[in-house]
């Protein structure tokens, strides 16, 4: 009997190895154990990491896992906010528009394909390939544009290109078979946005735990530099970019170095705002940006924090909820979560693993802070170990997959 084929598309999914936006190559792997035959199809460029090889061929196929991953030459971006972004979308669509209508021989015909946001424009070639191949047409959404937009660069709504991101993001609601979201309360955004029945399925973040066990030491010469002994270490991951408030990071750890001189805030990772970031915590002691280091150290990172965080605008997206990656590497880290963040509850109250207070409220959350400064060491481990605990029976990569392949 013949596979099954699903094709996994997004423009911004990279190799687990890379960066965060690993879920659809997880989920791909998982798809091919379960007897399906499974693509990921995205860029040969990424503004979320520097390590992507450079390429030369337009449509470049080879195994990452256990799929084919299906890499489209792209145009390199240097920000997250540019025009130059936009370009990025248009070219991808164009080489995925050419890989529909003449499909390469090494990539079969699907009967199920996922488009993964962004590239929200996706979601029209998506519906092509729909209608091109009798398949099965998923729309999920991992970031609501163009509303996230709106928030992060200010634009109207009024604005001719989010006017047209918002007609694709509702076209896509209602062509698609099933829209399946990380972001638990998606489904009243998208009945505030069409006006007709559709199926919606909530699927997490997930992570994978054996790519999690192969898990590898920073080298003793970088702990010795960037991380002080004898401190309470308050830790970050990740993209240091504006969709995240991390000037407010910044007023916590300035108000802070005043009073408590224990307090150490450690950030790891890189960004478009990193070098700004930095330049504004030029008159703070009690920060240390780090490079970025390969996924496969981070939780070496996380085992030398107390507490780990992380600062959230104060959206109005957020009232739908919010799906980062880092809260599932945090509390497979076994590490109590204090969150910024006003908005639909988070994986951190579902699991009691932290606190959560209001957004841009640096007063609230350096109380917090200092209130679990004052925990023993085992009050912190048995409030970081109900985050592992809920990631190990809820959330691993093939109990998610079983939830898709249901859809299917």
């Amino acid at each position: 009997m013949k596979k099954k084929v699903v094709w996994c598309i997004s423009k911004y999914a990279l190799p687990p190895r890379l960066g965060a936006q690993g879920r659809l190559f997880f989920l791909s792997d998982e798809f091919e154990k379960r007897g399906y035959k499974s693509y990921v199809i995205t860029s040969s460029t990424n503004h979320l990491t520097r390590e992507m090889p450079r390429q030369i061929e337009r449509v470049h196929v080879h195994k990452v896992g256990l799929s084919d991953a299906v890499f489209l030459k792209g145009v390199h971006i240097d920000s997250s906010v540019s025009f130059q972004r936009v370009v990025s979308w248009l070219v991808f669509e164009w080489r995925l528009l050419n890989l529909i209508l003449f499909r390469n021989k090494r990539i079969e015909k699907p009967d199920v394909i996922i488009v993964s946001s962004l590239s929200l424009v996706t979601v029209l070639n998506g519906y092509l390939a729909k209608r091109l191949f009798k398949c099965k047409f998923f729309f999920e959404v991992r970031d609501i544009w163009p509303l996230s937009a709106i928030s992060v660069t200010g634009f109207s709504k009024n604005n001719p290109l989010i006017m047209l991101m918002r007609m694709v993001e509702k076209f896509g609601y209602r062509k698609a078979d099933v829209v399946v979201s990380p972001i638990p309360n998606l489904k009243e955004h998208i009945s505030e946005s069409i006006k007709k029945p559709f199926k919606f399925c909530y699927i997490p973040q997930g992570f994978d735990p054996a790519f999690m066990s192969r898990q590898e030491k920073l080298l003793p010469e970088f702990v010795k530099k960037y991380i002080p002994e004898g401190k309470f270490i308050v830790g970050y991951i990740g993209n240091i970019v504006l969709a995240y408030n991390l000037d407010m990071m910044l007023e916590c750890a300035r108000k802070l170095q005043q009073t408590h001189h224990d307090i150490h805030f450690l950030v790891l990772g890189d960004g478009t705002y990193k070098s700004a970031l930095m330049e504004k915590a030029k008159d703070l002691h009690n920060i240390t940006f780090i490079p970025r280091v390969p996924k496969t150290e981070v939780q070496d990172f996380l085992s030398h924090c107390d507490v780990v965080t992380n600062f959230f605008l104060p959206e109005n997206a957020f009232r739908f909820g919010i799906s980062p990656q880092k809260l599932v590497d945090y509390m497979y880290a076994s590490k109590p979560v204090l969150m910024s963040f006003s908005g639909y509850k988070s994986i951190v109250e579902d699991s009691n693993c932290g606190r959560t207070v209001p957004a841009d409220d640096v007063e609230a959350f350096n109380e917090v802070l200092l209130q679990m400064k004052q925990l023993s060491k085992e009050e912190l481990m048995s409030m970081g170990k109900r985050g592992k605990e809920f990631l190990l029976t809820r959330l691993a990569w093939g109990t998610l997959a079983n939830q898709y392949i249901e859809l299917f």
